[in-house]
Formats: C-alpha cells, structure tokens, sequence
C-alpha cells in the first residue's frame, strides 16, 4: 500500500483533500477517503468544542466533494463502448439491487425492467400495493420471468431487476429472449446482517414496490441458486456494501474489462 493510500484512509488526511485534489484520486483512493470521514461523522467528535464542530463539518465538506466527483465520473462512462447486453442485476432480496439498477438505468438512458413491477401487473395490482400470494406461486413466478424476458427483447438493452434466485427463473427468462438478446447477469451480494438491516428499513417506509419482509430477505438468500447455469464470460458478482455510485462505477470496469475480453 502507497504512503498516499494509507494517508488517505487516515481521516486527518482526507480531511486535507480539496476541489483540485479529489479529481486526481483513484476511485479506490476516493472511496477509501469516504469511508474515513464517514466513520467520523458517524462517531461524532467528543464535546462541543469548536475544534470538534470544525472537524466534522471539514468531513461533511470532503465526503460531498467525493460523492459529487463519484457522479460526475460515472456521467461521463462512455456508455456505448460497453457491451450493449441486457444487464441482469439479480441476488437475494434487500441485497440493494433496486437502487444499483436504478442508478445504471437513469446514467445509461436504459430502461428498468422490474420483476416486481411486472408480478404486480399480470396480477392486476398497482405497484405500490402487496401483491396477492397467488403471484407468487412458482407458476406465477416463471410467468413473470417469461414476461421480463420478452419485454427485454422488445427493449433491445435494457436494466433488468430482480433476484433470479432459482434456475428455472433464470431459464424461462432466457428461454423468452430466445437468443435475440445477450444477458449479462450481475449478482448483487452483502453480508446478512446488512440484508437484515435493509429489509427491516424498507419494510418501516410506506410506497416500495418490493414485497419482501425481513424473514423472505433472508429466506431469498438461503435459497438462492448459484448462476453455475450461466457463462462465467456472462456473470459478474457486485458488492453492495458501498455507496450506490461506487458500486455502479466498479460495475463499469467490470463490463469495460467483459468488453476487452470479446473483443481478443
């Protein structure tokens, strides 16, 4: 590890960076420096002195800079150079697919698909009301993938979200896009703590189209189905225990480094 790396990962250190000195930082550097200053902000300083009022506003300050460098990066991906694939972004309930889907949807122009969406719509409900238990037999469910799957190919690339746990979801959404798409699976993962801690948030927040109770969080983890079905040059693992736009920018060298290997 560099000097400057471990500098940064010091929260007196980032608390140096500056509007000329963020965009010069690796993204590793960046989101070390925001975990830093993070910590701090959660910890709080102890008294009141000014000094400690200083020192969290100056973390306050740092951790926006970053976040903003973060998103002005990720607007400038050369989106039309990567794989033009359906991406699939699946894995366990609460593992934070939702927003990572939403977050590469809005930057890339491509449209969401959405798995509770489209349940919700062949069962006649809207997307903010529970869907009936019917719409989640295991018939229901390999319709709904089905239905994803053609609305892919309709869409020609697209975001696609859902957990995909189980093979045969899988397969009916392949077998839907009959060939005419390429999907490129993207399997969200986070420890069960924080799967646990996110359910339990959601769940606490009226207007989510997710149905998943903490229990069906975890029990979607327990059953979820490894993607041995798809072709390792065809599935990607993304960890969600860091900020929505990192995550989406490691997904970009991820899908960089996937098109660098089609093209050899």
């Amino acid at each position: 590890m560099s000097d400057k790396s471990s500098a940064l990962r010091d929260v007196s250190g980032a608390r140096r960076l500056t509007r000329r000195t963020v965009p010069g930082l690796t993204l590793d550097e960046l989101e070390s420096c925001r975990a830093a200053v993070e910590r701090t902000l959660r910890r709080g300083v102890a008294g009141q002195s000014a000094r400690a009022t200083r020192v969290l506003r100056s973390c306050a300050r740092v951790r926006d800079l970053i976040d903003r460098e973060a998103e002005r990066r990720l607007h400038a991906v050369a989106w039309s150079t990567l794989p033009a694939a359906v991406l699939v972004i699946c894995g366990a309930s609460a593992t934070g697919k939702t927003r990572r889907a939403e977050k590469i949807a809005l930057t890339s122009g491509r449209p969401r698909l959405s798995t509770d969406r489209v349940r919700k719509q062949l069962a006649g409900v809207g997307p903010l009301d529970p869907a009936p238990c019917s719409a989640y037999t295991e018939a229901a469910s390999l319709h709904t993938y089905a239905e994803l799957g053609r609305r892919a190919v309709a869409a020609g690339t697209a975001v696609v979200d859902g957990t995909f746990r189980r093979r045969t979801h899988r397969d009916a959404f392949r077998a839907a896009c009959g060939g005419l798409v390429r999907p490129l699976f993207v399997e969200c993962v986070a420890p069960a703590a924080t799967i646990a801690e996110r359910a339990r948030g959601r769940a606490m927040k009226p207007g989510t189209e997710s149905d998943a109770t903490p229990e069906v969080a975890l029990t979607t983890l327990a059953e979820f189905e490894p993607l041995d079905d798809v072709p390792p040059a065809d599935r990607l693992v993304l960890s969600t225990d860091r900020p929505p736009t990192f995550a989406a920018l490691g997904l970009v060298g991820l899908l960089a480094s996937t098109g660098s290997d089609d093209q050899a």
